[in-house]
């Protein structure tokens, strides 16, 4: 099997032989191949989830003399995982403020499943939160007992009228009478003792019920696609030449050397903007965080080759200072694998290696916290 990368090939065809078909979306790679007699077109697309699959075909187009049409079209899903941390409050009503009747009311574990991330969330026992839920004023009755003996007689006037307890005075409301054994000092003299029973009705503000506030913590996950490779195959066939008109001879219509004249440098000039196109087509990619979660938004776009792999954001207005990612696009990633890729900014400079792959190289990074390694990672996020 013989195989033919043609850089110049997949941008004629990007720009005049996809108009019919593919829209706004360039392909990655182009490939004519010639596999055991059969001619072979191949286009390889890196396009988001969301992308149609028929968008990307193409009708019939004639090509170095072949006509090539749509046979098939593979896919291949490229998925990202992505964890956080997550906090949810869950508050529970009842009638005590006893601990364990609280527990019985909260499940040790919830469920979690909010905008794509899933996962469980566990009970923090250490974190609850108990206040009264409301109070309403409740009455009771307040009783002291007295005991007072050796009263000479039976006469209620030696008790007295009222006592004090926690706070409220309680009045008299009965008394009862008991005679007590004669003494040997004085026989013949009765002595009594009295059982003096106090009582008042009283007011006080009880709690209706109890709100507890638990915290459920835990890590959750969001595994999607993030991208799809579409590779889009056409088969050629020689083109059957076009049967010329049986048009009278004329000389007028013979060539005009003025006009064969000048369509030669016009070829020539078509030729060297074609090859300045190519070479100014950026690969490597800038972002930086949009303010929404995973969602990244494009600030500056540069060209590099695999002998000066490095990039200079002083030239970007105003440079970044913070959290930066840096894409390169996949041409560029694989033929940079396992290389070391350089950012410069106003303060330095930062070195991370490539890992070469179909869907490209992310890398992100804090500028202002270089030196940390916990601030960088491959793992490419969403892009605004």
């Amino acid at each position: 099997m013989r195989y033919l990368y043609r850089p110049f090939l997949a941008f004629l065809l990007a720009l005049g032989l996809a108009a019919n078909a593919a829209g706004a979306e360039l392909p990655e790679q182009v490939v004519v191949e010639d596999r055991n007699g059969s001619q072979r077109l191949i286009k390889t697309f890196v396009v988001s989830p969301q992308t149609d699959p028929d968008s990307l075909r193409e009708d019939p187009f004639l090509y170095e003399g072949r006509t090539y049409t749509w046979a098939y079209t593979t896919k291949e899903e490229h998925t990202a995982l992505d964890v956080k941390s997550v906090t949810e409050t869950v508050t529970v009503e009842t009638q005590e403020d006893d601990l364990a009747s609280i527990l019985m009311e909260l499940d040790s574990v919830i469920p979690y499943d909010q905008d794509g991330y899933t996962g469980e969330l566990i009970l923090d026992h250490t974190a609850l939160d108990i206040q009264a839920a409301g109070h309403e004023e409740r009455y009771g009755t307040l009783t002291d007992i007295q005991v007072f003996s050796d009263l000479p007689g039976n006469d209620a006037g030696q008790i007295p009228a009222s006592t004090e307890r926690d706070g409220a005075t309680l009045p008299l409301v009965h008394v009862e009478w008991q005679e007590e054994a004669p003494s040997e000092e004085v026989p013949a003299v009765p002595r009594y003792q009295a059982v003096a029973i106090y009582a008042a009705t009283t007011s006080y503000s009880g709690a209706t019920g109890y709100l507890t506030t638990a915290q459920y913590s835990g890590q959750v996950t969001n595994s999607g696609v993030d991208s799809v490779t579409y590779t889009v195959v056409y088969t050629g066939q020689p083109a059957e030449p076009a049967a010329e008109p049986d048009i009278p001879f004329s000389f007028s219509l013979l060539p005009v050397p003025s006009i064969v004249l000048a369509s030669v440098p016009l070829a020539a000039a078509l030729m060297s903007l074609v090859l300045v196109c190519l070479r100014r087509r950026t690969n490597v990619r800038v972002y930086i965080p949009s303010g929404r979660p995973r969602d990244w938004r494009l600030i500056a776009r540069f060209r590099t080759d695999a002998a000066h792999p490095s990039i200079d954001l002083r030239t970007v207005e105003p440079c970044p200072d913070g959290m930066v990612a840096v894409e390169l696009r996949p041409r560029l990633a694989r033929r940079l694998a396992n290389q070391t890729f350089t950012v410069r900014w106003t303060q330095g400079e930062h070195r991370y290696t490539v890992r070469g792959g179909r869907a490209g190289d992310w890398h992100t990074f804090r500028i202002d916290q270089e030196d940390d390694p916990a601030h960088e990672t491959h793992d490419p996020p969403q892009k605004s």
